[in-house]
Formats: C-alpha cells, structure tokens, sequence
C-alpha cells in the first residue's frame, strides 16, 4: 500500500477501507498457509505429493455431517479403482463435503491429488492441463485436442506407481462429462453398486 498511495482515490475508497481490505487478504493467506495451503502446484505430505486441490476452501466451515464424511472415505478403502459420484441440488456443500473427504484420504494418495473444474468442456480441459499435467511434469502443448488430452491424462494415471485422486468439481455440462467418461471409463471398469 505504501508503493500506491493513489490506490484509494483510484479505487474510490477511504484509505482506511483499502488498508482493512488488505488487512483481510493478509489474514486469509495466514489463514491458508496454516490449514495446509493453497496449492496451484505441489504441496509437501511427508514426500513431495502433487497436489492441486484447494484444501484451505473448508477449514473454517462447520459441515456437521461426519456420518457422511467418514462412509464416502470408506469407500475408497482397498485396492483397485474407485469411482465416487456426489450428487445433490445447488448449495448443498457437496464440494466442502468432498474436500472434507480428500483431507482424510491425503496421506494414502501418494501418486497425487488432482481438483479440476468441470463446469464446461473448456475450464475441464484447461484443468487436466494445468493442475493434473504440468504439476506431475507431463509436457503439455497449447493447442492439444481434447482426445488427446484425455488420452495424456489416461496414459499418465495409468502408470503413476500409487495412488491418485481426482476431484472433478461442478460437473454438469454433459461434454465435459463425456471426456471424463472417456478418459477414465477403461481405468474405473463397469459400472457397480
């Protein structure tokens, strides 16, 4: 703030309102470093694990539904690929319900943990790109088609010594589903209850 002073006429506020404003920023990396960070890259759990889920989103929210938390974290017990889908109307916390869940599950996820945005074909495809293939070192081109990149992603998970985890948030869009379907359908098996 001492590097713009012009800052709060420039913005329209007090530079009482600016300063609380940056207060705030500063509390919340605080915030964040302490509740184990917010990662675009990798984050340290004993050995360095690729890790590109936002944890620090749910450490101050209260859920209140460890019933459901620790049933969805049982599921992933065992061997073999699992293929878990929460599902619910809007504002349910199904996402603060799934990064509760991943919290748990960190330390058996050594191949990586992987969060990607899969509101649209595009924001997936830019994800698998830029939080699940550059952070574990796989070259990516800017112009690779989607097939391919779900064909990268699929090759790169398949031969990852342990295991992985990915968290594909917000999926309703039904082509963004298809490339998760199509690039996992083969590593998740048939479908079971």
């Amino acid at each position: 703030l001492s590097a713009r002073p012009d800052l709060a006429d420039e913005l329209g506020r007090s530079h009482q309102e600016i300063q609380k404003l940056w207060m705030h920023v500063k509390e919340l990396e605080v915030a964040a470093k302490s509740a184990g960070g917010i990662s675009q890259h990798t984050e340290t759990v004993g050995v360095e694990i690729p890790c590109t889920i936002s944890f620090g989103r749910q450490k101050n929210r209260y859920l209140g539904r460890d019933a459901v938390i620790e049933k969805l974290k049982n599921s992933f017990a065992g061997d073999g690929i699992k293929c878990t889908i929460i599902t619910g109307q809007s504002g349910m916390d199904k996402t603060l319900l799934a990064l509760r869940v991943c919290v748990k599950l960190r330390e058996h996820y050594k191949g990586g943990m992987f969060e990607v945005d899969a509101s649209t074909k595009e924001l997936l495809i830019s994800g698998l790109k830029e939080r699940l293939l550059r952070p574990i070192g796989e070259p990516v081109k800017e112009h690779m088609t989607d097939e391919r990149v779900a064909a990268t992603v699929k090759k790169v998970l398949r031969e990852r010594k342990h295991p992985w985890l990915l968290l594909a948030d917000n999926a309703n869009d039904l082509c963004a589903i298809h490339i998760l379907c199509e690039a996992f359908a083969d590593l998740v098996g048939p479908a079971t209850k």
